[in-house]
């Protein structure tokens, strides 16, 4: 019985972990996008993204994607010099604490 629930615990576990990985994945793809997009229409002279979305989706779980793409399409270097970095920091010492503290009830 005992040898169920802690395979049962583990397959959880991993589908969450999973979950969360692939959830990531998404959102950095999304931002990465995003910021490309926005490059892609300042060069156009056209209707461009704004920059509360352009950090939402950063927020958001894109952080990574959008240093990425910021770095690669040059693109508001100087605008969000130290927010992207500041936001990924972030995004790691909560993943951090939620890991930790999650650890204690599965």
């Amino acid at each position: 019985m005992k040898l169920y629930l802690k395979e049962e615990k583990k397959s959880a576990r991993i589908a969450i972990m999973n979950f969360t990985i692939y959830t990531l994945l998404l959102l950095n793809c999304v931002a990465f996008a995003v910021f490309g997009m926005d490059k892609y229409l300042a060069i156009t002279n056209r209707h461009r993204i704004s920059e509360k979305n352009l950090l939402f989706f950063a927020l958001l779980g894109g952080s990574i994607g959008a240093i990425v793409a910021q770095q690669l399409f040059r693109h508001k270097t100087k605008k969000f010099k130290y927010i992207l970095w500041l936001i990924l920091c972030a995004h790691v010492g909560i993943g951090w604490f939620v890991s930790y503290s999650f650890s204690f009830f599965i």
